[in-house]
This record gives C-alpha cells, sequence and structure tokens, in this order.
C-alpha cells in the first residue's frame, strides 16, 4: 500500500456579479508545475475524479458551486460518471471528443437524469459549429477560449446559441477590456487570469490495493451475493475507508448513517460499485500494503472487536458485530490521512453509536476501542485493562483469546507482492 501526495488545481468561475459559479478541477503532476502534460485524457479524468471524491471531498473542495470536469468519449463509454450525482458537476467535452451516434445517445440519456455538459474550448469556425451542434440540445455551458477566436467573429456567429438553454463562459480572461467586452456581447459566465490564475491543492492518497480492485470486480462479474462482496472489503481496511468518503460525498448525496460496510455497499448498489472500482484502476491505484503497518493495524483492531463482541460477550446482532468492525477499522484514519479524526468522521456519516466510541471512547464499542488500544502499547497497563474487562464481564483470558485469533486473521490476509 502506497500513500503519497496527490495534486489538483482549482481555477475560479465567476458570473457577471463577481460570485463565484464553479471551478474547474484539473489535473496536476505536482506542485511544482502549474500546468500539465496529459497524455491520457482517461486517466487524467479519473484521477481528478477520485481526488475530488476522496482525497479532498467534494463539499470542501466545491462549497455549493460547480465542479468542471473534463471528459471525453471514452470517459463517458466506460461508465466512470454514472455512480455520481450529476447535477454536482458540469462536465466539459473536450474539443478532441469523437461525436458519435452513440456518443450523442449516450449524452441525452444522462442529461435526462440530471446530468449537466459543457463544451470546452469552442471555435467559431463553420467546421467546428456544424460537428458540435449535433449536441447543442443537451449542453448547458459552451466555453469560448478567447486566444483562439477573433473577437469580431465571436460577436457576429454567437448567436448560433440563440435557441438553445446555453450559458456562454468566457474562457481565458486576461484584462478588464476583454471582461467589460465580454459582458456587452451578452456572456454571462467568466473564467481566466484576470480573475486568478489555477491554485494547486495538495492532499493525501490512501492508494487501494490493486490486489483488493481485481479481486471486487471478478466478484461483481460473477454476480457474487453482498455478503461475500462485504468480506472482501473486511480484508482491505483503505478500500472501505474510500468507499466511505466516496458513499458520504456531495456526489453521492446520501443521508443515511452508516453502520456497516454491507449498508455502504447495498446504498451504492453493485452496478455503480463496479463503476467505482473500475475507476479506481484508471486513476492509478496499487502499491504495497507491507509498507504501511496502520492498515494491519487497523484491520487486526476491526476483527478483534468484532471477534470480542461474538465470543465473549455473546452478541448476536449483526448491525452491532458490523458497528465493532468498523469503530475498528477507522480508529487510525488520523494517522493515516494525516488530519484530525474529528474533521475525517465529520465526512463519513456515522452513528452516534460509533462516532461516540471513536470519538470518546464512550459505549461498549468506546470500552473495546481503549482496551484494544492499552493492549498495543510498548508498556501495557494491565489494572487499566483488567479494569475495562472487569466492567464488562470479561476475563483477561478471554481478551488474549480474541486478541490472538485477530492476529492469525491479519497475517493470513493476501498481501501484495
Amino acid at each position: 500500500m502506497a500513500e503519497e501526495n496527490v495534486f489538483i488545481a482549482r481555477q475560479p468561475i465567476m458570473d457577471r456579479n463577481g460570485s463565484i459559479y464553479g471551478y474547474e478541477l484539473l489535473f496536476r503532476e505536482s506542485s511544482l508545475k502549474n500546468f500539465a502534460e496529459i497524455i491520457d485524457d482517461l486517466a487524467a479524468t479519473s484521477q481528478v475524479l477520485i481526488s475530488t471524491l476522496t482525497t479532498f471531498g467534494a463539499r470542501k473542495l466545491l462549497g455549493s458551486s460547480y465542479g468542471f470536469i473534463n471528459i471525453n468519449e471514452a470517459v463517458v463509454e466506460k461508465g466512470f460518471l454514472n455512480s455520481l450525482k450529476g447535477e454536482k458537476f458540469i462536465f466539459e467535452i473536450l474539443e478532441s471528443t469523437l461525436i458519435s451516434p452513440e456518443f450523442i445517445s449516450q449524452i441525452s440519456e444522462m442529461r435526462d437524469k440530471g446530468f449537466l455538459f459543457a463544451l470546452d474550448d469552442f471555435i467559431f469556425k463553420d467546421q467546428f459549429i456544424e460537428y458540435f451542434r449535433p449536441l447543442f440540445d443537451y449542453i448547458s455551458v459552451v466555453k469560448v477560449d478567447l486566444l483562439q477566436n477573433d473577437p469580431f467573429i465571436i460577436k457576429k456567429k454567437m448567436d448560433i446559441f440563440a435557441p438553445y438553454k446555453i450559458k456562454l463562459l468566457a474562457e481565458k480572461v486576461e484584462d478588464m477590456e476583454q471582461f467589460d467586452y465580454c459582458k456587452q456581447l451578452g456572456f454571462e459566465l467568466f473564467q481566466g487570469y484576470y480573475f486568478a490564475k489555477p491554485v494547486i491543492l495538495s492532499g493525501k492518497k490512501i492508494s487501494p490495493d490493486q490486489l483488493a480492485i481485481i479481486e471486487l470486480i471478478k466478484l461483481l462479474k460473477s454476480n457474487a451475493d453482498i455478503h461475500i462482496v462485504e468480506s472482501v472489503f473486511k480484508k482491505y481496511p483503505e478500500m472501505t475507508i474510500n468507499l466511505l468518503k466516496f458513499i458520504n460525498s456531495a456526489a453521492f448525496g446520501t443521508r443515511s448513517k452508516i453502520t456497516s460496510v454491507r449498508q455502504a455497499i447495498a446504498l451504492l448498489g453493485m452496478n455503480n460499485l463496479m463503476h467505482w472500482l473500475i475507476l479506481l484502476s484508471y486513476a492509478g491505484s496499487g502499491g504495497d500494503r507491507n509498507k504501511n503497518p496502520l492498515f494491519k493495524t487497523a484491520g487486526q483492531r476491526a476483527k478483534a472487536m468484532e471477534l470480542f463482541l461474538k465470543n465473549t460477550m455473546g452478541e448476536k446482532n449483526r448491525q452491532i458485530l458490523d458497528e465493532g468492525f468498523l469503530v475498528g477499522l477507522l480508529s487510525l484514519m488520523d494517522a493515516l490521512f494525516q488530519t484530525s479524526l474529528n474533521e475525517i468522521i465529520k465526512e463519513l456519516n456515522l452513528n452516534e453509536e460509533i462516532n461516540n466510541a471513536l470519538m470518546n471512547h464512550e459505549g461498549t464499542l468506546g470500552k473495546l476501542l481503549s482496551l484494544i488500544e492499552e493492549t498495543e502499547k510498548y508498556e501495557v497497563n494491565l489494572k487499566k485493562v483488567s479494569d475495562i474487562l472487569e466492567s464488562m464481564n470479561a476475563t483477561m483470558q478471554d481478551w488474549t483469546n480474541n486478541y490472538f485469533e485477530s492476529v492469525a486473521w491479519i497475517e493470513d490476509m493476501p498481501l501484495s507482492d
């Protein structure tokens, strides 16, 4: 498992009143270059989507504004956008996109489902206009590149959009004179260095294990039962963390309180889960989980809590067992993402019992978490361990049996080479 910095650039898009209408989200390879040499549009779009939804979070990155993201026919064909809440984003169809009858049909269907689209880098040339004309009925925004268009040609030909419900966006506005001229022409949206250069943001990416992605995709293609899919997620803590961050992002839009891995999978649905996994694989995941012991520790904690609830406390309620597993799994998120646990929990929409256990070590789950944290210390406070066990009517032998069973479980887990 590899932990690395991930970068994304964000440039504001303004309306006529100077308010932020949205942000274009741009792929960046590092914090040193405020541009990208993009060889693979599909991989670049995948990385921007994954970074927006899991590393940064759509709410934090966009607020109540739109996110503009570049796409082409391959992104649509692969179904990468199907699991998203379309109205949070405006997807910019690149000028290099192959406009086929199949692509037009897909855009039409997605528009009916609430997805919004823009045309990127539009040029007022007859051949260009006719090539993209079949999409005009499905487009919300046309971005006009001021550097690639003669201002007098823009004025002469912009009425081609009059019959359509399309906002015109002046792109690459570099000074007040251009801004005023475009406003007089009737442009509603504006983007360019006159307002702000793209700002590069960075965050920590926890890359899901490629083996987990392959294993899950195979299961989904074979129509495996949800409990089998859930068991694979339980073996890969990083996958579960990314799943929870995604399902609670503004892009997915759920308000349900998550109590288990199974519930998260059920809410997303098997088809959307497949799209999300394929998207992850295109975004460039992989790595060796042996290099980050936090994932082993998180998985072991989760299993130890589940086993103690089941074997020692006689708990048979599946929801409570799942909650115990989830508390252990998420208890090291602050170390994984190098930010406060409170900030991370806000994004995950967990129920009150899980929140209280993680934040305040309250309730049965909180006691169990305190127990396992004390057990992991270099110098264990045996009295504290005994006091916690006594309050739960359990013995040291009970805890030892479950703890070592969880160690065996995590060690038997297949790891990447």
